[in-house]
């Protein structure tokens, strides 16, 4: 399985490039502090992605492969986007930078 990201995050452990999925968080992004928000989007050369102010959003939870360091990933909630990721719960995924 690939997750694809738009960008390069500073949330990103410098092994991200295959993470283990370890959990899938149900959210809605008004209930999330500011400061999360704004970590998770913050792009490494400057600028933040930009996401809606509220609405049922998934966090899923990686951890790196070589480092073991947890990070996560926000991802807009579906039905088919929940199931995708949660067949793919304690497997290694690889995390891909469209650039």
């Amino acid at each position: 399985m690939k997750i694809k990201f738009s960008h390069l995050y500073e949330k990103m452990p410098p092994d991200f490039q295959v993470s283990r999925l370890i959990e899938i968080e149900i959210v809605r992004l008004e209930d999330l502090p500011e400061k999360f928000l704004n970590d998770d989007c913050r792009i490494v050369d400057g600028g933040y992605f930009p996401l809606p102010r509220k609405g049922k959003y998934m966090i899923l939870w990686l951890e790196s492969s070589i480092m073991n360091i947890r990070w996560q990933t926000i991802r807009r909630w579906t039905i088919e986007k929940e199931k995708y990721y949660s067949s793919a719960i304690g497997k290694l995924v690889d995390c891909v930078v469209r650039g």
